[in-house]
């Protein structure tokens, strides 16, 4: 459990974990608590075979005591608080919750001394002192308990603190998977306006539901646990609340009972791609609020680097939307069907131009949004309609209707492959022949560590070390819940959607060097009509170390041509970082190389195009793993998608990555 909860803390050291009266602690500051009473309950004697007793408050205190104690390799009970001093039996330590706010301080650090607990310790005591479960039980439960209750990734209002029938999952399952543990009474959530996206309540306190503001009311599960609902009860929470998923949990949710007896309203279990679909869901009704506060089709919010945390600038973002209007349009779009909507950035650029333009969104707070902003604008009224369907509910649209299926920076929120490959399949049904689906902001799966490795450069201290750095940047691999797709993907899709005809895959357009830029790419699917083929010759480009290098070039080849492996300005520095760590030079040495120019920018590339009356398609190499580009310089008109992009011969990379449980994150660039 610690050490998920430390990887965590490592990859998002910012992110807030408990929130409470005393404060908000974020991610690192909770571990750093954790640590030093964890090095403290070490002196004491704790460790595996021993039993850490914690005094039952709800406080950011005592759940960092029951993380110390499970960090030291030991058990942990909890007891009423006033008895912590009560000796748990043989080999206890007692604990009361206010010692870890005496035992860490600002700045403190402990050596990495707790490495994995014995997995057949105990780790979870009940009242009784009986061991409810080992090490390897918990991490088990925790594992299980995220896929079964997505909302833990997300804010979890844990109102009974320590006690009550999720006393283990609600707090542990939340630091777990990476979300947020709010301590606060039910009203008092309410009145803050806070609304989770997994409660759990007792039967008896259901009727409290009645009487507060639906602020508090959950916006992914209510779990009703500890005992028997009133008949009726469930049916009529249903009604109020169509989109929250209400489960019965007679036994409660913790270890031993709960995650198999458990039944959602239609008596069929959540497989687990629905999960993850209901955790982001719940991301997104939390994030888009009613009134927004923001012009029609010009909310930017909750688009954040994950490079600094820190809003990417809107001169940016215009810049990156204005790019993705321009792909689209490019597609001659007249009856247009956006799946995932979002903010309406890019309907309010598009739907003007349309006959008609179909949106929908997984999230009803989305959709309610917009309605209201079109009523607005009447010109609009008319030819958009707006639909609540995740993107795998397709059922009841017209099929064969529509020339363009745009899906713009969602598909990194697919909990897998084949979920992408039978949505994709399902948009092409939709489809008239020669239409075309539009994929954008797909993040690129081999890019994955040049990524990380920036990241945690940029977060370095004067004194780490190289192979500290390498660590970091895995774990947060490790951990990432987004999904991202290699290039290759998107050719071998052929084989799983026989409608797929021509494959256009081309790198973001834009002057602007960000994490979209360097990370994201478009992909055009064509319902059976074939690609451009592009230009028969080809020219090794992996020498190229500017621009003006091929002015010669093209004038040799006035029908086109096809320039192979050039280095990319946008992401030299990154690689030449990595390859730095690798053979062991210095952090400073490869932050410094960070920021060093090199290579060919990608807009410098479309300029040469347009200065020698050329077309330019720019895309990935297929052979390279630290970005490198292909360019194509067409003449002649635009004839449409060119099948820009080719695997290699003899590569193999792979796919897809196995995104870890979703967590609440800056949805749509920290991804």
């Amino acid at each position: 459990m610690y050490q998920r909860f430390a990887a965590h803390a490592a990859a998002a050291p910012d992110r807030p974990a408990i929130v409470a009266e005393s404060g908000t602690l974020t991610y690192r500051r909770l571990d750093e608590r954790v640590r030093s009473l964890a090095a403290f309950l070490r002196r004491s004697g704790a460790g595996p075979g021993r039993v850490v007793t914690v005094a039952e408050q709800p406080s950011a205190e005592a759940v960092a005591a029951v993380l110390a104690a499970l960090a030291t390799g030991a058990a942990y009970r909890v007891v009423p608080a006033g008895s912590a001093g009560t000796p748990g039996g043989a080999g206890s330590v007692a604990v009361a919750a206010t010692a870890a706010s005496g035992t860490a301080g600002a700045g403190t650090h402990v050596p990495d001394l707790f490495g994995p607990p014995d997995p057949a310790a105990p780790a979870v005591l009940g009242p009784d002192g009986a061991c409810r479960l080992t090490h390897a039980g918990l991490a088990a439960h925790l594992a299980a308990a995220v896929t079964a209750y997505p909302g833990l990734c997300g804010t979890v209002l844990l109102h009974t603190g320590l006690r009550g029938p999720a006393a283990v999952t609600g707090p542990l399952g939340a630091l777990y998977a990476g979300g947020c543990v709010q301590l606060y009474e039910l009203e008092d959530a309410a009145y803050l306006g806070w609304r989770p996206t997994l409660l759990c309540l007792s039967p008896a306190e259901l009727p409290l539901l009645d009487e507060l503001p639906d602020e508090v009311y959950p916006s992914g599960q209510l779990v009703v646990a500890g005992g028997v609902a009133p008949s009726g009860t469930v049916e009529r929470l249903r009604r109020r609340h169509p989109d929250v998923t209400v489960l019965l949990r007679p036994d409660g949710l913790d270890p031993g009972y709960g995650l198999d007896r458990g039944y959602r309203l239609d008596d069929r279990p959540a497989p687990p791609e629905e999960a993850v679909v209901t955790a982001w869901r719940t991301v997104y009704d939390g994030l888009y609020a009613p009134d927004g506060g923001s012009a029609f089709g010009e909310d930017f919010a909750g688009w954040t680097s994950s490079y600094d945390g820190l809003p990417i600038p809107v001169r940016e973002m215009r810049e990156w939307r204005c790019a993705t209007v321009d792909r689209i349009r490019s597609l001659a779009p007249r009856r247009v069907l956006e799946i995932g909507v979002g903010s309406g950035l890019l309907l309010a650029k598009l739907a003007p131009e349309c006959e008609t333009y179909w949106a929908c969104d997984l999230s009803g707070a989305v959709i309610e949004r917009l309605r209201g902003q079109l009523g607005s604008e009447p010109e609009l009224a008319g030819r958009v309609t707006l639909e609540r369907r995740a993107a795998h509910e397709l059922d009841g649209l017209p099929a064969g209707f529509f020339d363009t299926v745009v899906l713009n920076s969602v598909v990194q929120y697919f909990p897998s492959g084949a979920y992408l490959t039978g949505v994709v399949a399902r948009a092409m049904a939709l489809l008239a022949p020669g239409g075309a689906l539009f994929l954008g902001d797909i993040r690129n799966l081999r890019l994955h560590r040049l990524l990380h490795t920036a990241i945690r450069l940029g977060r370095a201290a004067a004194d780490d070390q190289a192979p500290a750095i390498r660590r970091a940047a895995e774990r947060s691999r490790a951990l990432e819940k987004e999904l991202l797709i290699d290039p290759d993907f998107f050719l071998a899709l052929r084989g799983a959607v026989p409608d797929i005809g021509a494959v256009d895959a081309r790198i973001k357009r834009g002057r602007s060097h960000n994490e979209l830029s360097r990370h994201r790419y478009d992909v055009v699917l064509v319902k059976d009509a074939p690609g451009d083929p592009g230009p028969c010759s080809t020219v090794d480009g992996t020498a190229v170390s500017m621009v003006d290098d091929l002015r010669p070039l093209l004038a040799r080849h006035p029908a086109g041509v096809r320039v192979v492996g050039l280095p990319n300005a946008r992401l030299c520095g990154e690689a030449a970082a990595v390859r730095l760590l690798d053979d062991g030079a210095p952090v400073a040495a490869a932050r410094t190389a960070l920021r060093r120019a090199a290579g060919v920018d990608p807009a410098d590339l479309h300029a040469l195009g347009r200065a020698a009356g050329l077309r330019v398609v720019v895309t990935w190499n297929g052979g390279s793993g630290d970005g490198a580009l292909d360019a194509i310089f067409l003449p002649g008109p635009d004839p449409g998608p060119v099948e820009s992009y080719r695997v290699a011969p003899g590569a193999s990379w792979p796919l897809v990555n196995g995104a870890a449980p979703v967590a609440v994150r800056e949805p749509a660039v920290a991804a």
